[in-house]
């Protein structure tokens, strides 16, 4: 789940076919892998990591957000709002008990697919320095 790269893969893929939401395409199996996040990841006194045998860090607790929210949200690329700077996607949680676990303490907040920062801030980074 690095990078988010099979929620970017199954974005472009469904922008190809011309999907929207209705006609989403999934890439892999995102209630299985939460499950793994959820059960293997967590250490006992705080932290995530990748495998139950090691230790948590930085990094892993990151990513390992970043996947839970890779599974808790679609990404769909705005075409109307393509500009000088790349691409707009719009991001929307999955709502579907078949899906994912909807149990609400397993939630994370929206994760930005491409910058692995929360939703928006990459942006308002971008605007701090093109103001500079």
């Amino acid at each position: 789940w690095v990078g988010n790269v099979l929620g970017l893969l199954e974005t472009i893929v469904n922008a190809k076919l011309g999907n929207d939401v209705s006609e989403f395409v999934e890439l892999w199996d995102r209630k299985r892998m939460m499950a793994y996040l959820i059960c293997c990841c967590q250490d006992e006194d705080g932290g995530l990591r990748d495998k139950p045998e090691m230790f948590p860090d930085f990094y892993h607790t990151c990513y390992t957000l970043s996947g839970l929210s890779a599974c808790q949200y679609i990404h769909l690329i705005n075409d109307q709002n393509v500009d000088d700077n790349g691409f707009d996607i719009s991001s929307l949680k999955i709502e579907d008990n078949d899906v994912i676990d909807q149990n609400p303490v397993n939630f994370v907040n929206c994760i930005d697919p491409i910058f692995s920062l929360p939703v928006g801030v990459a942006e308002r980074i971008r605007k701090v320095f093109e103001e500079l």
